[in-house]
């Protein structure tokens, strides 16, 4: 019979069990602490992020995710599919299924359809979730809502199509003739003067004759030249002023352009100047935009139907009179056509309007920005405008343009969004509150918790109330260049390598104000292209609510930056290429409109410039039609055809030749004719633009040498490096460049262009290539869009080969690019 324990003993096993269930709920309550400063982190990532299993099972998400899908209602254990994409197997495209079957990171681009955003879009991002022995349990998904990046894009394309849509609206005659005088193309204008041209040959349709005339044969510009003349037409019993140059047709011949201007005779200009007065009023008044016109004593001389729908003031009320307020505000106030017309400066309007809503800016000569109006309609309306100086030859402001368009909704839409910004910070900051500094309570939980940190793409960076690192993830290591190990419980000082960024984080932890923000810039690929990092902080409190410390997260947002100053830098840049020859045209028609007394040879310069200029608008509008068919791919596909390249040259020099004679052209070409499969149009275009700035920025009486020579040895680049640079629109190009590697990999052509003009700097020459880049920018003699290069680029290496500049200050420019045989 064993002894029965004495008191003293029982106590001792008593004693010691209590102390065993006290251990346990200890590190139950420290797992516990873990899980909800693993959950807070989750929380404060402004992104989506689930946690799923090897079997696509949802293990958790944060509060993103919730929120979205409130209405699913539970997600643990449930299918990602079933409840993102209301399907009842995977995506074929599912990154998460590549990620556990390869163990690598994942991404997909999908349509992602929200209450705030029916259209929108979100970049997924699938990594392997491990367990200690590297076995993959599971998928991280982290979900990055780029809408706003698909809709600068869609923009972008919008803003493209609406400039193609400008070349329609030329109101000269144009057609377009091969050298058997069969007519190709005729513009709207001339249809409607000589009726349908279909299958008819220029004498017929223009002469009503047989044959060709003896005087056309003698004004042909197919030999290269561009002629004018003036035409009086028998068949319609009107004259004209004709400008014929020579162009390439689709089948590489060389035909004729010609535009017709109508210039009857002089007792007919007041009647055609009316008529463009006419379409020139249609226009405003078919405009879309609310639009209005003042002349210089503030008079109102146009006021379309939209200013009418908008203010509710028919143009019969107020065309004629000073009182262009009145449709604004209920009492007199000057509006920004006014302040424009009174060539007001900055300062003075904004004394003026001192202490209202309005906010505005100088822009290439317009004012433009945004004004709260009271008391129009029932509520108010917010209204952006931008007004524009209209100018005479001399530089007179004649009048203003002013253009209204109502963002109300816009702005209560933006109001919205603080107000649920502000909303979803203050979530953010109940939720930090339980964080605590119990990263190594752990080693299970430290191992959850490096994971999802490696697979979070911001930045996170937890620091004490001595703003000192408690904890780093490996994105802010690789954008602060340190490593965690390196800095733990150390200040922040020492993570910070520069002096102002430095500064500027002990700045903003000090402040321990929650929601604070600031941006910095960081080193990028190179010196010239920094990052832009946005910083965000939120406080970390205890259970009494007292702060213990501060998370901050670091986001790139470059992207989001470039694409706004590529948008701002394409409309302004179209703008301004536009509004020059267009206020020329603007004045010009303004003087033969308003004046009598024009003596007959002025009025034929004003006609001339007004032609001249209108050819260079042809030219710009051009260039920018070439650039967006690159960019989009639309109608940009290669013919390649077996072509002397020696003759191409020298089809091309000898048109400059006859257009610049005080240049001189020095031509070298291989003894032995070189035949090359290429698009004859494109490499056309390549030299023609080449040539173009050879001549543009060389001295008069300067030497242009063009020389071609074979290169037995020359690697090009592959389809596949093609495509990634960006040179390739599509599968058919791509297809040409394979093909042209495939036959002979080692055999090109290179062509050289050189001049002794003005030369660049290294740092230009890296720049040649950009879209709207000019090398003289100042030099407004130089005409030119800043687009002739980069369509140069994109055309050679569609065709597999390469371009480069070699320049120097003061000692000219050689142009050089190589093509496959």
């Amino acid at each position: 019979m064993s002894k029965k324990p004495t008191y003293e003993e029982l106590e001792q096993r008593i004693n010691g069990l209590e102390a065993k269930v006290l251990e346990s709920r200890q590190e139950e309550e420290a797992l516990q602490e873990s899980e909800r400063f693993l959950q807070d982190i989750f929380d404060a990532i402004k992104d989506g992020i689930s946690v799923l299993d090897i079997n696509l099972k949802i293990v958790r998400v944060n509060s993103w995710i919730e929120e979205m899908y409130s209405k699913e209602g539970k997600f643990t254990g449930r299918k990602c599919y079933e409840v993102y994409q209301k399907r009842d197997t995977p995506c074929p495209w599912c990154p998460c299924l590549k990620t556990i079957k390869t163990g690598e990171i994942h991404n997909a681009i999908v349509p992602y359809p929200s209450k705030e955003n029916p259209t929108g879009w979100i970049e997924l991002s699938c990594f392997p979730f491990r367990n200690i022995e590297g076995d993959i349990v599971g998928v991280i998904e982290y979900a990055k809502d780029i809408t706003k990046q698909k809709r600068a894009e869609q923009l972008l394309r919008a803003e493209r199509d609406n400039l193609r849509n400008i070349f329609e609206s030329i109101e000269d005659g144009i057609y377009i003739v091969n050298q058997q005088y069969d007519i190709q193309y005729v513009n709207p204008v001339l249809v409607k003067d000589f009726g349908p041209y279909e299958g008819a040959k220029c004498y017929r349709y223009f002469h009503d004759r047989d044959e060709i005339c003896t005087w056309c044969k003698n004004k042909d510009v197919f030999a290269g030249k561009t002629v004018r003349w003036e035409w009086y037409s028998l068949k319609n019993g009107r004259t004209y002023d004709l400008i014929g140059t020579p162009m390439t047709l689709p089948d590489g011949s060389i035909g004729k352009l010609e535009i017709f201007r109508d210039i009857t005779d002089i007792k007919q200009a007041r009647e055609v100047l009316q008529e463009s007065e006419r379409r020139l009023k249609q226009a405003i008044e078919g405009n879309s935009i609310p639009t209005f016109i003042i002349d210089n004593n503030h008079t109102i001389t146009h006021w379309n139907k939209s200013c009418e729908k908008l203010t509710g003031i028919s143009a019969a009320e107020i065309v004629g009179t000073r009182k262009a307020w009145s449709a604004f505000y209920a009492k007199e106030r000057q509006t920004m056509a006014d302040f424009v017309v009174d060539g007001a400066t900055e300062e003075e309007i904004a004394g003026y309007y001192e202490g209202k809503s309005i906010k505005f800016t100088l822009i290439e000569g317009a004012y433009e920005g945004e004004n709260f109006y009271p008391d129009l309609g029932e509520k108010g309306k917010w209204l952006f405008f931008t007004a524009t100086p209209l100018i005479d030859q001399k530089g007179k402001i004649v009048g203003a343009i002013e253009t209204l368009q109502d963002i109300t909704d816009r702005k209560q839409s933006e109001e919205k969004i603080r107000e649920y910004s502000e909303k979803l910070e203050s979530t953010v900051e109940v939720r930090t509150k339980a964080l605590r500094r119990a990263l190594y309570d752990t080693e299970e939980a430290r191992d959850k918790t490096d994971g999802i940190l490696k697979s979070i793409a911001d930045g996170l960076i937890v620091t004490d109330t001595y703003t000192r690192i408690i904890l780093m993830n490996r994105a802010a290591e690789d954008m602060l260049g340190v490593r965690f190990s390196e800095v733990i419980d150390r200040p922040i000082d020492f993570a910070i390598k520069d002096e102002t960024l430095r500064q500027r984080f002990k700045k903003s932890l000090t402040k321990r104000e929650p929601g604070y923000q600031f941006d910095f810039e960081l080193p990028g690929e190179n010196s010239k292209h920094l990052r832009i990092i946005r910083a965000r902080t939120s406080e970390i409190k205890d259970k009494s609510g007292r702060q213990t410390g501060i998370i901050t997260i670091i986001y790139d947002i470059t992207l989001e930056r470039e694409v706004d100053r590529m948008k701002t830098e394409f409309i302004s840049t179209a703008a301004h290429q536009l509004r020059t020859p267009l206020t020329s045209i603007l004045g010009f028609s303004e003087i033969l409109m308003t004046r009598d007394n024009i003596k007959e040879k002025e009025k034929k310069e004003f006609i001339s410039y007004i032609n001249k200029q209108s050819v260079n608008l042809a030219n710009i509008i051009n260039d920018l039609l070439d650039i967006s068919r690159i960019e989009s791919g639309i109608g940009f596909t290669l013919h390649k055809v077996p072509c002397n390249i020696n003759e191409i040259i020298k089809e091309i020099v000898k048109y400059f030749q006859a257009s610049y004679p005080k240049r001189q052209f020095d031509i070298i070409l291989p003894k032995e004719p070189v035949e090359v499969k290429v698009d004859k149009d494109k490499i056309g275009q390549v030299l023609e633009n080449i040539l173009s700035n050879a001549v543009k920025y060389s001295p008069e009486g300067g030497e242009i040498r063009l020389s071609a020579e074979l290169i037995a040895d020359f690697g090009f680049r592959n389809a596949e490096d093609s495509i990634a640079d960006g040179g390739l629109q599509n599968a058919e190009l791509e297809g040409h460049v394979k093909e042209s590697a495939i036959r002979n990999p080692q055999s090109a052509i290179q062509i050289s262009v050189a001049d002794h003009g003005i030369g660049i700097s290294p740092d230009q020459v890296e720049q040649m290539f950009d879209k709207f880049y000019r090398a003289d920018a100042s030099d407004a003699a130089i005409p030119g869009t800043g687009l002739g290069m980069s369509i140069v680029r994109n055309y050679v290496e569609a065709h597999g080969g390469k371009v480069w500049v070699e320049s120097e200050l003061g000692k000219g420019t050689t142009v050089k690019f190589v093509i496959p045989i």
